[in-house]
């Protein structure tokens, strides 16, 4: 299970581990294209927090499925209408 919300600009989505065995994860989408992933440790009683471009966030999403090698992602801009 997930969850989405919107906090002014910012997207908040956090995931749940259906077996009960591992924290949720939370992903915080910041309003300056920034990512953060964050899972509660019960060992150190804080969060876990990894701090990453929006650019390293597309990379894992774009590894998920692709077989071994190195890539570079290219990114096409929005082609505006004129009319």
């Amino acid at each position: 299970m997930f969850t989405v919300e919107f906090e002014d600009k910012d997207c908040i989505i956090t995931t749940l581990d259906d077996t009960g065995k591992h924290e949720d994860v939370e992903l915080l989408l910041d309003k300056e294209g920034d990512v953060w992933i964050r899972q509660f440790c019960g060992l150190n009683e804080e969060y876990d927090l990894i701090h990453m471009t929006r650019s390293q966030f597309l990379d894992i999403l774009a590894a998920w499925n692709s077989p071994e090698g190195a890539y570079f992602i290219r990114t096409k801009k929005n082609a505006k209408n004129k009319s």
